[in-house]
C-alpha cells in the first residue's frame, strides 16, 4: 500500500511539480477547494483544484495579462477563458471531463500568467 501511494504521488509531481517546487506563495493562499502558488519570478500563479472542477473553474482576485494562454498542467491544449472584475472562469473542455482523459487523478493544477 505504501509504495502504491509513493508511486502515485510521483506520477503526479511529474506533471505537477512545476507548481510545486521553486515556487512561493501567493498573495492569497487559497479560494474554496484552490489553493495558490506563483513562480519564483512572479510571472504565474498555479491554481491546485483540490476537487475536480465540472465544466468550470471560478476563482477570485486572480487577474492574468491580456493574451495569455492559460494551461492545466499536463495538458498541452490551451483552456478558454474569462474575466469578469478581478474573478477569473477557466472553461475546461468536455474531453476532459473523463477522468481517464485527465493528466493526474488528484489534484488539478492550472498555470495563468499574471505579468510579463
Amino acid at each position: 500500500v505504501q509504495r502504491s501511494r509513493l508511486v502515485e504521488l510521483g506520477a503526479w509531481l511529474k506533471v505537477n511539480g512545476e507548481g510545486i517546487y521553486s515556487t512561493r506563495p501567493w498573495s492569497s493562499t487559497k479560494d474554496g477547494d484552490t489553493f495558490f502558488t506563483k513562480s519564483k519570478d512572479g510571472k504565474y500563479v498555479y491554481l491546485h483544484s483540490t476537487v475536480w472542477p465540472g465544466k468550470a473553474l471560478s476563482v477570485k482576485n486572480i487577474a492574468p495579462i491580456a493574451g495569455t494562454k492559460v494551461t492545466m498542467l499536463g495538458s498541452k491544449n490551451s483552456l478558454k477563458w474569462t474575466q469578469t472584475g478581478k474573478d477569473i472562469q477557466i472553461s475546461i473542455p468536455d474531453n476532459l471531463q473523463t477522468e481517464t482523459n485527465r493528466p493526474s487523478k488528484y489534484v488539478w493544477v492550472f498555470k495563468v500568467q499574471v505579468k510579463k
